[in-house]
């Protein structure tokens, strides 16, 4: 078992992606794709561009339903940032992206919207131990995640059935 917030651990279980978000194949999400609900992890496995921090994808992770293979060209060191057409004696570098960074979904050319953080991770947060420094200087988010999960667990509306009552 490996401690989520364990300060000197090596690896990646987890690290931070940004300020208010967190990375690592030990940090359960959501699939990123609009209206799918896979539970996945924020490992590299499932990164856009197949790694955090990349200059290819958009930093936020899919299942392998909503992601491709597409190949870009390289400009020296550094990735254009276009799509390869496959020219004649092409280089590009194939990495596998989200629909949006290939090109595929143009309802969100400039990527998706974030999607909340999943009730597991959450509850992982603001209950092990080896979060216990993270939470003492973190009240404001402690505050915020536990209202957040008290909206997750109220019942959802059930959905009208358009069935006729006879």
């Amino acid at each position: 078992m490996f401690l989520w917030g364990a300060k000197n651990s090596m690896g990646y279980a987890c690290y931070r992606i940004s300020r208010d978000r967190w990375g690592g194949y030990g940090v359960p999400a959501w699939c990123g794709y609009p209206g799918c609900s896979k539970k996945i992890d924020r490992g590299m496995a499932y990164a856009c561009g197949e790694e955090p921090f990349s200059e290819i994808g958009c930093d936020d992770y899919f299942c392998e339903k909503h992601r491709e293979v597409q190949g870009f060209k390289m400009n020296g060191e550094s990735f254009l940032d276009y799509l390869c057409d496959h020219e004649e004696d092409c280089d590009c570098t194939f990495k596998e992206v989200c629909f949006s960074c290939s090109g595929k979904e143009q309802q969100y050319p400039y990527g998706y919207p974030t999607k909340p953080e999943h009730h597991d991770w959450l509850k992982h947060q603001l209950k092990d131990k080896s979060w216990a420094e993270w939470r003492k200087e973190n009240p404001e988010k402690v505050e915020a995640y536990k209202v957040l999960l008290r909206f997750l667990k109220k019942p959802r509306p059930k959905k009208e059935s358009n069935k006729p009552l006879i």
